[in-house]
């Protein structure tokens, strides 16, 4: 995929300005005194994102409640077009309205949440009152039945009330995600006193495995660390982590309209409002050749799955994307660790169909199938016969296609993963 006109999944940042101050956060061009988007701009940027198709599009800040009445209609807009939006928050200013707002279009939100002692969540927001305004704030989704998530962000400050976090996760009946503060571009010497490093890493692991057999608690991490971070299959199998489709699959749109690979990144690549998109997806070509990866990386099997971590912190670590990130262990070296798939056999007469969800859509040297929030491509002369065969057996796919028996298992395996394809029992 050299060149894509309609990346599935987008970060809109509507606003750098929030009501929190957190020594951890990479908005680092944020300022005292910033001037919020107008609403001319948000509507311009609206109708560009429509015109983008993104199957699922996250909107970020800053803090976007502080906006909320300016996003909403422009969210709505989105949503109609056919986009699955969430809201990412510090989840101090949920109100009804805004609960009942989520609730009537399937908005689901991750609120950062760094730590359930109030001490030390309000030094690390900066800011007071900020336990007992969230556990408000979950009492409202809850009330209406909105799906939340805890992104606990953690640094040395907030490394120790871990376990005291997941629990009170728990007992809200939340799903939580240990994110790892990465490094700003221009980190302060607050930020570096509190920086994880290795051992730190070695510990969120082993409470991450802990809260899953103690707790029975859905915990993983939402950050993208390099799979030779991990010094066993057995904790990768145990510990999901977040993927980097930075530049791939994914972009990020800043609240002038710039682009970026990763809302995180300091380098821009156009500005939706004025280039040409295709244009703008080309200059990323570095995140999808190879160019961003560590050089320590490049023999090692997993790179084009692993990426070799955060690109971004890399770049903060030694002003270089290819920087070696802070949590690799190259004695892992070459990672051969594998997450085993549940592969299903099929039989010559195994029946498939098209799930009814499932929208095809034409780019510029493929085509995107998506259902919901999941997106893949397929090659044109592929996806056109699945628009003209809705129904259809192993044996006849096999025969039209001419591939190799096994490669089309793992085709099929992977389209039914992800909601394309439905197996009919015979």
């Amino acid at each position: 995929m050299n060149v894509l006109l309609y990346p599935p999944y987008l970060q809109w940042e509507v606003i750098s300005d929030c009501n929190h101050k957190c020594i951890h956060c990479y908005n680092y061009w944020r300022a005292d005194n910033l001037d919020v988007v107008r609403h001319s701009d948000f509507d311009a940027i609206t109708e560009k994102i429509i015109a983008r198709k993104p199957v699922y599009m996250a909107v970020t800040g800053g803090e976007p409640l502080l906006v909320f009445d300016e996003i909403k209609p422009c969210i709505e807009k989105i949503i109609n077009a056919g986009t699955r939006v969430s809201v990412s928050s510090n989840g101090t200013l949920i109100t009804e309205e805004i609960a009942e707002f989520y609730a009537r279009n399937n908005i689901d939100t991750v609120i950062s949440f760094p730590s359930i002692n109030p001490e030390i969540c309000d030094s690390v927001c900066g800011s007071s009152g900020v336990v007992s305004k969230v556990k408000k704030s979950i009492a409202i989704l809850k009330r209406h039945n909105v799906k939340a998530t805890i992104n606990i962000v953690l640094t040395k400050l907030n490394l120790p009330s871990l376990w005291e976090t997941l629990k009170a996760v728990k007992e809200w009946g939340l799903t939580a995600r240990i994110g790892i503060a990465q490094r700003p571009i221009n980190a302060s010497d607050e930020y570096m006193r509190y920086e994880l490093n290795r051992e730190d890493f070695r510990h969120i692991v082993r409470e991450c495995i802990r809260a899953k057999h103690e707790l029975m608690l859905d915990v993983d991490l939402s950050v993208c660390v390099p799979d030779c971070a991990f010094d066993s299959e057995e904790e990768y199998i145990a510990v999901e982590k977040g993927e980097c489709y930075a530049g791939t699959i994914a972009y990020s749109i800043g609240t002038d309209g710039s682009v970026k690979a990763c809302q995180c990144d300091i380098k821009t690549y156009g500005n939706i409002l004025r280039d040409d998109f295709g244009e703008i997806y080309s200059r990323m070509s570095e995140w999808r050749n190879g160019g961003t990866i560590p050089r320590e990386c490049e023999s090692c099997g997993r790179v084009d799955i692993c990426r070799g971590g955060c690109r971004v912190e890399a770049f903060a670590r030694g002003n270089d994307r290819r920087t070696l990130p802070e949590f690799a262990n190259l004695d892992n070296l070459p990672v051969n660790y594998r997450r085993t798939e549940k592969i299903v056999n099929f039989t010559d007469d195994t029946t498939f169909t098209v799930s009814n969800n499932v929208k095809f859509l034409k780019d510029a040297e493929c085509y995107r199938v998506s259902s919901g929030i999941l997106a893949v491509h397929l090659t044109n002369d592929f996806a056109k016969w699945l628009m003209d065969n809705l129904s259809f057996t192993f044996s006849e796919l096999l025969s039209a296609t001419g591939a190799d028996k096994e490669e089309l298992t793992l085709i099929l395996n992977m389209l039914a993963k992800n909601n394309i394809l439905i197996i009919q029992e015979n």
